[in-house]
């Protein structure tokens, strides 16, 4: 069986929001699958939103020290607490902060991460960090 850890690296840096311009903060951590680097994500959120949300992209593939975006993938989501759960709906880099990120690499469409073959895969991981990251799980009331 697979396992995932998450490891956090910033866990609450003080920002500007990218779509309304208020403040926000920033987190972001690092993924391994069966202790080996898979992935990176960056989280972002903002307490002066109406509608608790948080803007999510994360980056998996092959992280070893010769490998480059070429060789990840990076999916977009919009994470949102909708009072009764936490949904997880896929967006395309016109609607999130890292569009195209040296570290990430270029984001993929919505309609391409869809039915992209690492999707579920993604979207697992995506709910595990957001278990694990202290600050984003307490801030969509799910610690």
């Amino acid at each position: 069986m697979t396992k995932y850890s998450v490891e956090i690296g910033e866990n609450e840096e003080k920002s500007t929001c990218h779509c309304c311009k208020r403040i926000s903060y920033n987190g972001h951590g690092f993924v391994y699958k069966d202790n080996d680097a898979y992935g990176v994500y960056y989280a972002a959120w903002s307490p002066e939103h109406e509608v608790k949300q948080v803007s999510f992209a994360i980056s998996l593939g092959d992280w070893d020290s010769s490998s480059t975006i070429r060789d990840r993938t990076c999916f977009g989501f919009q994470i949102t607490d909708d009072r009764d759960d936490v949904t997880f709906s896929a967006i395309g880099p016109e609607s999130s902060p890292w569009p195209n990120s040296d570290l990430l690499g270029e984001m993929i469409s919505r309609q391409s991460a869809l039915i992209h073959p690492l999707f579920q895969e993604a979207l697992l991981i995506s709910e595990k960090v957001v278990r694990s990251h202290e600050t984003i799980s307490q801030y969509l009331g799910c610690a």
